[in-house]
């Protein structure tokens, strides 16, 4: 900014005196529910209404978001919800989130069909098909990186690579 000359040089230095870090939202897991939480009593304020609390489903929707837009994102997201609440509500619940987060949730849940054939009945066999299925759509989802299928699978990166090398599915994998 300051090459382009919207910024002027002097002034950026004046300000520079302290760096303060903070690192993206998707980081800070704890702050996800707790912004909600804020955002949910401010718009409660604004709308006149009475919303008490957040859904358990409709908190793992939230935490399971990347939030590229960072907190601008989580309170549009909250108050684009509280706008969907009737006046008769008193729970954030998924189907009052915009659509993009419950579609991202539903790709996953809806993904795992279990073919139970006759004769196919070991268990061991049917949760390492059921363990493979949901871990590919969860790649799928997004788009085949591994950072964001660990935290949409609420697993470690390590995890998910160990799993991913056991069932054969690096082959789209792109390195991140």
């Amino acid at each position: 900014m300051i090459a382009e000359g919207k910024f002027r040089q002097d002034l950026f230095y004046r300000l520079n005196v302290v760096q303060i870090k903070i690192p993206p939202l998707k980081e800070r897991q704890g702050d996800i529910i707790l912004l909600a939480k804020y955002f949910m009593q401010k718009y409660n304020v604004a709308f006149g209404k009475a919303i008490e609390k957040i859904d358990p489903e409709t908190i793992g929707i939230l935490k399971n978001h990347n939030w590229p837009g960072n907190v601008r994102e989580l309170q549009n997201c909250i108050e684009h919800a509280m706008n969907m609440v009737g006046r008769d509500t008193y729970e954030l619940l998924p189907k009052h989130l915009p659509s993009y987060l419950r579609q991202e949730s539903d790709s996953v849940k809806d993904a795992v069909v279990l073919e139970i054939k006759p004769g196919n009945l070991n268990l061991g066999d049917a949760l390492r098909e059921t363990e493979k299925k949901i871990i590919k759509e969860a790649l799928e989802v997004v788009k085949y990186k591994k950072v964001k299928a660990a935290r949409l699978l609420g697993i470690s990166t390590t995890t998910l690579w160990r799993k991913i090398v056991e069932f054969g599915l690096d082959d789209k994998l792109e390195r991140d």
